[in-house]
């Protein structure tokens, strides 16, 4: 026996081919046996080579199992470590939602959708109607509104070049719906006090009616155009020099 080599109890000692006097122990559970002239162990009885060929195998996929396993965490803590470092190789250090800085976004411009951009529209009020009164009201609108007329009412500065301009896109507007509106001029400076004659004549008088009239309309400034419709109601305004484009535009929508 080999000196210093416990025997076990339960344990089968057998020479060993090639080394003279010595021996080893194997536990008695594989009772396998090294014999003189045989490089095999034997197994043990009951035990089907094939039943222990499957138990290495299944001990080598456990084995397998639990490297994989290992080499995903490891690379899981890999890549979880390398996104709190800065790009220095320094340790990010996260900021308090607090102290982060807010960037004040600028709103989204708003696309205006009317084209009056060289004519200011003005205010139009729910079913405005034209007034009817016979004292206030000049006898070309009275009569335009009895026979349900659509109008283009045009009131004017004769000294001011832009009322000059105006009333050249009106004119060609005129020109191709007359007969379908009716066009309406109202000299704003003729009803001014010291304008208007001081003698009574039916022109002053129709001079007066149509200075109550602009007051009545509240129309402040020249040119101005107002577009009335069949029922007397006006449905646009404009303040100031208008193209023949918009001009048009209004016109089909007073007549229609």
């Amino acid at each position: 026996f080999l000196t210093g080599s416990p025997v076990r109890r339960g344990a089968v000692v057998s020479p060993i081919r090639g080394s003279a006097g010595a021996a080893v122990w194997t536990p008695t559970c594989l009772r396998q046996v090294h014999r003189a002239g045989h490089g095999k162990a034997r197994l043990p009885k009951g035990v089907a080579p094939k039943a222990a060929g499957d138990r290495m195998k299944g001990v080598d996929m456990r084995r397998l199992v639990a490297v994989l396993l290992a080499g995903i965490v490891g690379l899981t803590l890999a890549v979880a470590l390398t996104g709190c470092t800065s790009s220095d190789g320094t340790a990010a250090t996260a900021v308090p939602a607090s102290q982060v800085p807010v960037t004040n976004v600028p709103p989204a411009a708003t696309v205006s959708t009317t084209t009056d951009v060289l004519s200011p529209t003005e205010t139009v009020l729910p079913y405005q109607q034209v007034p009817t009164a016979t004292a206030s009201v000049p006898t070309k609108v009275l009569a335009d509104l009895q026979a349900r007329q659509p109008m283009l009412m045009f009131i004017y500065d004769p000294t001011s070049l832009v009322s000059n301009d105006e009333r050249i896109e009106i004119d060609s507007v005129m020109d191709k719906y007359r007969g379908m509106i009716d066009l309406v001029t109202l000299d704003y400076t003729a009803g001014l006090p010291g304008v208007l004659p001081s003698t009574q004549t039916t022109a002053t008088k129709e001079i007066q009616k149509a200075a109550l009239l602009i007051a009545d309309l509240r129309v402040s400034t020249t040119p101005c155009v107002l577009f009335v419709d069949h029922y007397g109601r006006v449905t646009y305004r404009f303040a100031g020099y208008v193209d023949s484009g918009l001009l048009e535009r209004e016109a089909l929508r007073a007549t229609k």
